[in-house]
């Protein structure tokens, strides 16, 4: 009988094996041998999970503090938690902008690219550059959760791994609280998108364009060197949709949807007056469902935008991934455990997050679009005021 050599399995083998694997698998494998060592090396730089990590809040303040850094993630496949060693993200909010990477940003107003993985770090325009910015509500901040930043999405992996530097190509762009701003790396300053004055929620890159959606409207630009760029509106969202309390922009299959999530418990009552009741605060609000639109080529009926939104009741076989991370969509399979028609969220209502008595964090689930029900995706407690978990792939 033929001897094996495992050493000697050939790379484009032992590469398309080893990135189905978890980090820590991955890390095992480098045990190995030396030869496997090598191999699995040039994997970790550009690792990224291939099923989506929900990254726990750090350890809260009124908690045990968290001094050695240690950063819980939980895998939805296998069900299990592991810990990454992560000093960087201590006193940070932290952002999914996809391509393994978190945006991070302190009370210094310091902002940053990391990769857990690498331990990489690349440095943004700092917060004090964005457009509107007043230093005299930024003097004196005690926690991350009191600064206006609400999403960031990153338009390619910000390493060129080939030649082991900066991807110039990269565009980061962000949803703050005075717009929309952009940057490229190595910018010092962000760049504000122009646009009709709105509340913004979320912007994607699809087909070399960026889209925005705003509380009525959707809206397209282009981001050409460093002009000052601006977006126009395309199409209306449905009407009686509009007035949901988050909406997120996807792009799923090669197409662009909007999710409309709708939030119930005290805060939603219109009685309410502000007022924080004795026991009610625990849980002041929760996600009660989930309406979702497709964009589609055809005149609004308002006669005004050559785009519209189309309601659907299911997504294609795929799962979608929201709350404080770029949203995404991924192929739900028997391989990656995820369920199809399904959209996995996190907690990010930012208003009402300083009403609980832990912080928020509570409100996460997995709402079945087919049948309107809502289950837990983690069944233990993970909650900051600052700190929320996040989705990271």
């Amino acid at each position: 009988m033929d001897v094996i050599i495992w050493a000697d399995i050939p790379t484009y083998i032992l590469f398309s094996v080893c990135k189905r694997f978890v980090y820590k698998d991955l890390l095992a494998v480098t045990r190995v041998c030396k030869s496997w060592r090598s191999q699995c090396n040039q994997i970790i730089p550009g690792f990224s999970p291939n099923v989506p990590w929900l990254m726990l809040s750090e350890e809260d303040k009124t908690g045990i503090s968290n001094t050695n850094a240690m950063r819980n993630f939980f895998n939805l496949s296998t069900r299990q938690i592991f810990n990454l060693n992560l000093p960087h993200t201590i006193n940070r909010k932290c952002f999914g902008v996809g391509f393994g990477w978190l945006l991070t940003i302190d009370i210094h107003l310091q902002v940053q690219l990391f990769h857990p993985f690498t331990r990489r770090t690349l440095n943004l325009p700092r917060y004090s550059t964005f457009k509107g910015f007043d230093p005299r509500y930024h003097d004196d901040l005690n926690e991350p959760s009191e600064i206006q930043f609400f999403k960031a999405v990153a338009s390619a992996d910000p390493w060129d791994h080939k030649i082991q530097d900066l991807n110039q190509d990269c565009v980061i762009m962000t949803t703050y609280g005075f717009g929309q701003a952009y940057a490229k790396l190595g910018d010092k300053t962000w760049t504000n998108i122009e646009m009709e004055h709105a509340y913004y929620y979320e912007g994607v890159y699809h087909k070399t364009q960026y889209f925005v959606v705003c509380v009525n409207f959707l809206h397209v630009g282009n981001i050409v060197g460093h002009q000052v760029p601006s977006a126009i509106k395309i199409a209306q969202l449905p009407i009686h949709l509009a007035r949901y309390t988050h909406k997120y922009l996807v792009e799923s299959a090669g197409e662009l949807i909007v999710v409309f999530r709708s939030i119930g418990g005290v805060l939603s009552d219109p009685n309410y007056t502000g007022e924080i009741l004795e026991g009610a605060m625990e849980t002041p609000y929760e996600t009660t469902s989930f309406d979702v639109a497709r964009l589609v080529k055809g005149v609004h009926s308002s006669g005004k935008y050559e785009y519209k939104f189309v309601e659907i009741k299911t997504l294609g076989g795929q799962a979608l991934f929201v709350g404080d991370n770029a949203s995404f969509s991924l192929p739900a399979t028997r391989l990656n455990g995820l369920r199809y028609d399904c959209i996995y969220f996190t907690d990010d209502f930012k208003d009402g997050c300083y009403l609980p008595k832990n912080g928020c964090g509570f409100d996460m689930g997995v709402y079945n679009l087919r049948d309107g029900t809502i289950e837990r995706h983690y069944k233990g407690e993970s909650r900051s005021y600052y700190s929320t978990p996040t989705w990271y792939i």
